[in-house]
């Protein structure tokens, strides 16, 4: 995380009389008022490729929870890719992921996992933990319901004197061959201490992204109808007071074909 502390520098986030009142900004999986961004079709459409893989997988004879559970956290951060401008914070969260994502190598804990999902109760390693469940159930006709909530912990004592890293994944997608409906989020967050010029500065910031499904039709991996909606944002406060210029949210909607 050394990336953001020197982020944090060259964008004068660590100087003296950042100021600014607070914006409310961030809080929870909806995150605030938002800006129209640029959609990225692509990242939309990985979107959609995506959760059509996690239907095709609970369809499987073969489905497991390990694949499940790995289907719905790309799902939680894929509204990341799906809508732009990326913020800065939201572009250094993405290299926090995917250290979260490497680092349960020596596991504590328990995880127990069927053919619908996975329940993890503080299992992880090298300072990340994670609980909470992935799980599928029938939805009759109209397919299968996934349903995730997941929280994961990470200290990071190697850089920023100890950050702690709260990550969130949740979504309630309902997946058939005949449409896909709900949204999966992601959410990012971290505080800790920092020194500049002598003085001790708090942070804390709030990173997140959402991605909407509204009766998404899709036929040999392409979306053919229906739409997404993707939103991400990010806000920075430096002893607890928010900074404007590190508050940024945008949103989005693509409609198929």
């Amino acid at each position: 995380m050394r990336k953001l502390a020197l982020a944090f520098c060259m964008t004068g986030l660590v100087g003296v009389g950042c100021g600014g009142s607070d914006s409310g900004g961030g809080g929870g999986s909806s995150g605030p008022p938002a800006m129209p961004g640029t959609v990225n079709e692509a990242g939309m459409k990985k979107g959609v490729t995506t959760a059509d893989d996690l239907r095709a997988s609970l369809a499987s004879p073969d489905s497991n929870g390990d694949a499940i559970s790995s289907g719905a956290v790309q799902l939680s951060q894929a509204g990341m890719t799906a809508i732009g401008p990326k913020a800065m914070a939201l572009t250094l969260m993405e290299d926090a992921a995917a250290a979260v994502q490497s680092a349960a190598t020596t596991a504590t804990g328990t995880k127990t996992c069927n053919a619908t999902g996975c329940t993890y109760d503080k299992y992880g390693g090298n300072g990340f933990i994670l609980s909470g469940s992935v799980q599928a159930t029938d939805a009759g006709a109209a397919g299968k319901k996934a349903v995730w909530n997941l929280t994961g912990t990470l200290t990071d004592t190697k850089s920023m004197n100890g950050v702690e890293f709260t990550y969130i994944w949740a979504g309630d997608l309902t997946l058939s061959e005949t449409g896909i409906n709900g949204q999966a989020s992601g959410h990012w967050g971290g505080k800790g201490t920092s020194m500049a010029n002598g003085q001790s500065i708090a942070y804390e910031y709030d990173i997140g992204s959402i991605m909407k499904f509204n009766n998404v039709v899709v036929a040999n991996k392409a979306p053919t109808g229906g739409s997404t909606y993707a939103k991400t944002w990010s806000s920075v406060k430096l002893n607890g007071m928010a900074f404007a210029q590190g508050t940024s949210a945008w949103e989005g909607t693509k409609t198929y074909p």
